[in-house]
């Protein structure tokens, strides 16, 4: 599938910025992305990332299940993933930096950065108001133009190290 190619800078929105100057082309491949799903897949990035619960609800389906792969964690249903999107936004002043995004007409991947401030409490990680960047990648499925199902993955060992978190106090399963 082809990547998404150099759209027009930087989407504001309130003080939050999505990252879109750093789309590459795929050169290997001449199917493009699915123009409706590619349409869903950035409108689901720009919610997420700032936390436009909005925005989420018009883009997903009722029955919306989110899986968190690196902390076990799984949500059921529209209102438990926005309230999840809320807390990452708020307590981690995230955002995401986007490199690439494949759509087809079943459901779209998306590939970058998670990059913020981790300035509120999470479960077993007080606030440390340190910087992280974390590489991400979500993977989603669609059905009736709706997102049904989204896995998202980042590299939590990573985003310990990065806010100086002991093991013994980190969000794994045994922190919930």
């Amino acid at each position: 599938m082809r990547l998404l190619g150099r759209p027009h800078g930087d989407q504001v929105f309130g003080e939050r910025a999505v990252r879109s100057d750093r789309y590459p082309m795929n050169e290997r491949s001449s199917v493009p992305n699915d123009p409706e799903t590619e349409a869903l897949a950035r409108g689901y990035a720009t919610a997420a990332a700032v936390g436009k619960l909005v925005g989420i609800g018009e883009l997903c389906a009722y029955n919306l299940t989110h899986e968190d792969a690196s902390v076990h964690r799984v949500y059921h249903g529209l209102e438990a993933t926005k309230q999840y999107y809320a807390k990452v936004v708020r307590e981690l002043d995230a955002h995401w930096e986007i490199d690439e995004i494949i759509a087809a007409a079943e459901g779209f991947g998306i590939c970058g950065y998670l990059v913020g401030r981790h300035i509120g409490d999470l479960p077993g990680m007080p606030a440390t108001n340190r910087p992280f960047k974390v590489a991400c990648a979500t993977m989603a499925a669609v059905r009736d133009g709706k997102i049904v199902r989204t896995r998202s993955y980042w590299s939590q060992s990573d985003l310990l190290a990065q806010l100086d978190v002991r093991a013994s106090q980190n969000i794994s399963r045994g922190a919930r």
